[in-house]
């Protein structure tokens, strides 16, 4: 899939996602620890004392996904670690693959600050363990993409989570 047709996918992506954040499912367990590091074309950092993390099930979207959500206070910045399918991931080692891949494990990152900026996982991992239904781990993506109608740019997204349920 090139540019031109992933930037479209994922802004559309987005939208729903950020529109959904106000959701009762989207609140952050007591306990839960995390942190996201955003560098390249895009820069921003956060923590849970800065926003909400959840897993969420996105059934109203197509295809289904559990999304691992992170968002910043005000849903400016948001990164969602998606899982295809309405059962929850396992616990395991996953590779992100492009959002136009079917069953793929995708990530993707939002900056709506100002001029909203999406960009989708080219390549990276996830890491998850699971204990009575809550989640930690780790991902690291490379993600393009930026504003419509912007020049592309890369950027590199990482985080390490706690307590998520």
């Amino acid at each position: 899939m090139n540019m031109k047709t992933l930037l479209p996918v994922a802004m559309l992506l987005a939208t729903g996602l950020l529109t959904s954040c106000g959701n009762g499912a989207d609140k952050t367990a007591s306990g839960t620890v995390y942190n996201i590091n955003v560098t390249g074309g895009n820069t921003a950092n956060w923590t849970q004392g800065d926003g909400k993390a959840s897993l969420k099930h996105v059934a109203t979207e197509v295809p289904k996904v559990h999304s691992l959500h992170f968002t910043n206070k005000g849903n400016k910045l948001m990164v969602a670690v998606m899982f295809p399918g309405d059962a929850p991931p396992a616990a395991g080692k996953y590779v992100l693959g492009n959002v136009g891949e079917a069953g793929a494990v995708t990530g993707l990152y939002v900056d709506n600050r100002a001029k909203m900026e999406s960009y989708t996982a080219s390549q990276g991992t996830v890491e998850l363990t699971v204990k009575d239904g809550v989640y930690s781990g780790k991902f690291e993506f490379k993600g393009q993409g930026g504003s419509i109608g912007g020049g592309p740019k890369e950027i590199v997204v990482k985080g390490t989570f706690e307590g998520v349920n």
